[in-house]
């Protein structure tokens, strides 16, 4: 499968339209840059990239793309061997899965 997107924007009176590839698509890039006080507070955001700066924040429109994780071999015969109903399999995988990936 193809995902096909564009990156529409105006310049001055003129609509310009950019596909963006894909493999671009999903990449995470700051879409601006915080300023923190040493309170811990904004003082102010700047949507051009600073210089190297460690009291900027980047800011992104995306949580970072996490690594799913799955069952070893070992998390799957503990489970089979604690269970006695497909129900309660059922429920304990779920539960081993969302513990696995923070969920």
């Amino acid at each position: 499968m193809t995902i096909k997107m564009h990156k529409v924007w105006f310049d001055g009176d003129n609509l310009v339209t950019q596909e963006i590839q894909e493999d671009n698509i999903y990449k995470r890039e700051p879409v601006a840059w915080m300023y923190v006080n040493q309170d811990g507070e904004c003082e102010q955001i700047e949507y051009e990239a600073p210089p190297d700066d460690p009291s900027v924040t980047p800011l992104y429109t995306t949580p970072p793309q996490r690594q799913w994780v799955g069952l070893t071999d070992e998390d799957r015969q503990e489970l089979a061997a604690e269970q006695h109903s497909w129900e309660g399999l059922c429920f304990a995988v779920e539960a081993k899965l969302k513990e696995k990936n923070g969920g």
